[in-house]
């Protein structure tokens, strides 16, 4: 029985790795700078960018931050294309340190951006935040990390079985052999 588990549930965690392994390549991650701010103006700061392409599908910036000034809350972050102007991302940093992420797709590009998306020509899509005007205000994030998505790397729409299926797959195969086995054994 147990060498029978062992031919079983092997190809199975192998299975299941190179399941989570494929979903894993699906995307791009990059590391970005902590900020620690106090540049008192209401005018954006860069703080990294991004080139995208044709194949850009959507990019999620996950972060912890606060604004650590009093009143009004203004620490923000806003993104631009091409260098036009800045658009706010509809972040707008707490006076206590939050958890917050945004998504930004290909369609809402599209929308505020002129040029096409194509291949030949990349698009400087930049990220940048806001401090904010007046005294006191400093703007701390951290743990950033921006997660790009591209359109050739998106799953194709196919019905894959759960891994709770094959499991239950699985286990079914397993009932069956040992009831072969038993039966092998009486006669």
């Amino acid at each position: 029985m147990n060498h029978l588990l062992k031919k079983i549930l092997c190809p199975l965690i192998l299975l299941i790795g190179f399941i989570n392994n494929a979903q894993a390549g699906l995307i791009e991650n990059y590391d970005i700078l902590d900020v620690n701010s106090s540049i008192v103006s209401n005018n954006t700061q860069s703080w990294f960018t991004v080139n995208v392409t044709d194949d850009f599908y959507s990019l999620t910036l996950s972060l912890d931050w606060y604004d650590q000034g009093w009143g009004n809350r203004k620490g923000q972050i806003n993104f631009r294309l091409n260098n036009f102007d800045w658009l706010s991302s509809g972040l707008l940093a707490n006076h206590r340190l939050l958890s917050e992420s945004v998504t930004i797709t290909r369609a809402e590009l599209i929308a505020v951006n002129t040029l096409s998306l194509a291949p030949s020509s990349p698009t400087t899509l930049e990220i940048g935040y806001v401090v904010g005007g007046g005294g006191g205000h400093r703007l701390h994030i951290r743990d950033a990390s921006l997660t790009v998505t591209n359109v050739s790397n998106l799953p194709a729409v196919i019905n894959v079985p759960e891994p709770s299926s094959l499991v239950l797959l699985m286990l079914a195969a397993l009932g069956f052999t040992t009831i072969k086995r038993r039966n092998k054994r009486t006669y």
